[in-house]
């Protein structure tokens, strides 16, 4: 059955793909790129459920939630929320379950998955990458959208457009020791790569973030050629 759905994602390429595969599946769907906005959204209009990053702008996505919960009148007061993340830990999980959200959704998601998000299925993210990855995957690509070639090249054609930015604001968190700057842009990337198969770069990216995440000194230089090589590979 339809269903009147908001999509508050703050990441284009995330928004891209996951709004046409909804609507490709009949939803009606409203699709804001920050927290604020989500908010003002859900103050005008009934959604029968929410999908919310949690690293939303403005408004995270759990605070988000809380707000909307808090309104005792409030249109969404009471409809379903579905957490969208690319920390597929177990304890962030449970932290999002015990906030109020009815499922977590790790992101890359497939449109399998993102579906059986809103039904009774059990979702299923993309599963996770090797060290040793093509540049593109094209297969996974395809099978993540369903079959359409459009919507993967007209993901990997934005992606293109938005990492000179990305290259620049990671770069200059890494020089000013900013790591959660630095990991805050590499969580949006690496969600992006899996929606367009740059396996490659999402790999990278991944060992990047870990790197910066456990404080591995040793490791950060290697990391970080290896990410700039993989990204300038894709430019």
């Amino acid at each position: 059955m339809p269903m009147n759905l908001l999509l508050a994602e703050d990441d284009a390429i995330s928004r891209a793909f996951l709004g046409e595969a909804l609507r490709a599946a009949g939803h009606r769907v409203v699709d804001v790129a920050d927290g604020e906005s989500a908010w003002r959204v859900c103050q005008d209009h009934r959604f029968d459920a929410l999908l919310l990053d949690l690293n939303l702008p403005g408004l995270r996505g759990d605070a988000l939630l809380t707000r909307l919960r808090g309104q005792r009148d409030g249109r969404n007061a009471a409809t379903r929320a579905i957490a969208l993340t690319a920390d597929d830990s177990a304890q962030r999980r449970a932290a999002l379950l015990a906030a109020g959200f009815e499922r977590v959704g790790h992101k890359p998601l497939s449109v399998d998955a993102l579906l059986a998000l809103l039904g009774d299925g059990d979702p299923v993210a993309m599963a996770d990458e090797a060290d040793d990855q093509p540049d593109w995957d094209d297969a996974g690509a395809l099978a993540a959208a369903g079959g359409n070639q459009a919507i993967v090249t007209a993901l990997r054609e934005l992606l293109r457009k938005e990492l000179p930015m990305q290259r620049q604001h990671i770069l200059a968190a890494l020089d000013a020791d900013a790591h959660d700057d630095a990991r805050a842009v590499l969580h949006r990337l690496r969600a992006s790569c899996g929606f367009c198969g740059a396996a490659r770069l999402a790999a990278a990216s991944r060992r990047l973030d870990g790197a910066l995440g456990t404080g591995n000194v040793d490791a950060l230089p290697g990391a970080r050629a290896d990410f700039l090589a993989a990204l300038d590979r894709i430019l």
